[in-house]
Protein backbone atom coordinates (compact mmCIF):
# COMPACT_ATOMS: atom_id res chain seq x y z
CA UNK A 1 0.00 0.00 0.00
CA UNK A 2 1.19 3.53 -0.76
CA UNK A 3 -0.20 6.44 1.24
CA UNK A 4 -0.07 10.07 0.07
CA UNK A 5 -1.41 12.12 2.96
CA UNK A 6 -2.38 15.76 2.88
CA UNK A 7 0.96 16.67 4.45
CA UNK A 8 2.77 15.60 1.26
CA UNK A 9 0.12 16.61 -1.28
CA UNK A 10 0.04 20.06 0.32
CA UNK A 11 3.55 20.49 -1.09
CA UNK A 12 2.19 20.08 -4.65
CA UNK A 13 1.31 23.77 -5.04
CA UNK A 14 0.13 25.20 -8.38
CA UNK A 15 1.42 28.79 -8.71
CA UNK A 16 -0.75 31.15 -10.78
CA UNK A 17 2.04 31.52 -13.37
CA UNK A 18 2.19 27.75 -13.84
CA UNK A 19 -1.57 27.51 -14.34
CA UNK A 20 -1.38 30.38 -16.87
CA UNK A 21 1.41 28.57 -18.72
CA UNK A 22 -0.96 25.69 -19.51
CA UNK A 23 -2.99 27.96 -21.81
CA UNK A 24 0.23 28.65 -23.72
CA UNK A 25 0.50 24.98 -24.72
CA UNK A 26 -1.90 25.84 -27.55
CA UNK A 27 -3.61 22.47 -27.43
CA UNK A 28 -7.17 21.58 -26.57
CA UNK A 29 -5.94 19.65 -23.51
CA UNK A 30 -3.76 22.55 -22.36
CA UNK A 31 -6.61 25.04 -22.67
CA UNK A 32 -9.02 22.70 -20.88
CA UNK A 33 -6.54 22.02 -18.05
CA UNK A 34 -5.90 25.76 -17.73
CA UNK A 35 -9.62 26.54 -17.45
CA UNK A 36 -10.33 23.74 -14.97
CA UNK A 37 -7.28 24.32 -12.76
CA UNK A 38 -7.74 28.10 -12.76
CA UNK A 39 -11.18 27.60 -11.26
CA UNK A 40 -10.13 24.77 -8.96
CA UNK A 41 -7.16 26.76 -7.61
CA UNK A 42 -9.48 29.46 -6.30
CA UNK A 43 -10.53 26.99 -3.60
CA UNK A 44 -7.51 24.68 -3.40
CA UNK A 45 -4.28 25.38 -5.34
CA UNK A 46 -2.90 21.88 -4.68
CA UNK A 47 -2.50 18.87 -6.98
CA UNK A 48 -3.61 16.24 -4.45
CA UNK A 49 -4.87 13.57 -6.84
CA UNK A 50 -1.96 14.00 -9.22
CA UNK A 51 0.58 12.73 -6.67
CA UNK A 52 -0.21 8.98 -6.80
CA UNK A 53 -0.35 9.07 -10.61
CA UNK A 54 2.94 11.00 -10.79
CA UNK A 55 4.51 8.44 -8.43
CA UNK A 56 3.62 5.69 -10.92
CA UNK A 57 5.47 7.66 -13.63
CA UNK A 58 8.43 8.93 -11.58
CA UNK A 59 8.65 7.42 -8.10
CA UNK A 60 12.02 9.06 -7.44
CA UNK A 61 10.38 12.48 -7.07
CA UNK A 62 8.77 11.26 -3.83
CA UNK A 63 10.30 10.19 -0.55
CA UNK A 64 8.61 8.13 2.12
CA UNK A 65 9.06 5.77 5.01
CA UNK A 66 7.96 2.17 5.59
CA UNK A 67 5.21 2.07 8.18
CA UNK A 68 2.69 -0.04 9.93
CA UNK A 69 -0.65 1.56 9.09
CA UNK A 70 -3.97 0.87 10.75
CA UNK A 71 -7.39 2.47 10.40
CA UNK A 72 -9.69 3.07 13.35
CA UNK A 73 -12.93 1.35 12.44
CA UNK A 74 -14.60 1.72 15.85
CA UNK A 75 -17.51 4.19 16.05
CA UNK A 76 -16.46 7.42 17.70
CA UNK A 77 -14.61 10.66 17.07
CA UNK A 78 -11.54 8.94 15.54
CA UNK A 79 -13.48 6.56 13.29
CA UNK A 80 -11.87 6.39 9.85
CA UNK A 81 -8.57 7.93 10.95
CA UNK A 82 -5.34 6.34 9.78
CA UNK A 83 -2.47 5.74 12.16
CA UNK A 84 1.03 5.22 10.82
CA UNK A 85 4.05 4.11 12.83
CA UNK A 86 7.45 3.97 11.12
CA UNK A 87 8.82 0.43 11.09
CA UNK A 88 12.47 1.24 10.47
CA UNK A 89 14.99 1.20 13.29
CA UNK A 90 14.54 -2.24 14.76
CA UNK A 91 10.85 -2.92 14.38
CA UNK A 92 10.10 -6.18 12.64
CA UNK A 93 9.66 -6.00 8.87
CA UNK A 94 6.49 -8.09 8.93
CA UNK A 95 4.63 -5.21 10.57
CA UNK A 96 5.30 -3.01 7.55
CA UNK A 97 2.20 -2.82 5.39
CA UNK A 98 2.62 0.55 3.66
CA UNK A 99 4.95 3.25 2.48
CA UNK A 100 3.84 6.64 3.75
CA UNK A 101 5.11 9.41 1.51
CA UNK A 102 6.43 12.47 3.29
CA UNK A 103 7.83 14.70 0.55
CA UNK A 104 7.54 15.52 -3.13
CA UNK A 105 9.75 17.52 -5.45
CA UNK A 106 7.10 20.13 -6.23
CA UNK A 107 8.87 21.83 -9.15
CA UNK A 108 9.56 18.47 -10.80
CA UNK A 109 5.93 17.47 -10.32
CA UNK A 110 4.75 20.64 -12.07
CA UNK A 111 7.20 20.01 -14.91
CA UNK A 112 5.99 16.43 -15.32
CA UNK A 113 2.34 17.45 -15.43
CA UNK A 114 3.00 20.21 -17.95
CA UNK A 115 5.11 17.89 -20.13
CA UNK A 116 2.38 15.25 -20.13
CA UNK A 117 -0.31 17.80 -20.95
CA UNK A 118 1.83 19.13 -23.79
CA UNK A 119 1.92 15.66 -25.35
CA UNK A 120 -1.87 15.46 -25.55
CA UNK A 121 -3.99 16.82 -28.42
Amino acid sequence: MHLFGLDVTSKAVMPDAWIASLAELDTQSGRAAHAMLKGYALEDPLLHDVCPVAWLLEPAMFSGVPCSVSVDWQPGPTEGQSRAAPTSGGRQAETTNAVVYTDVDGPRLLTLVRERLASLP
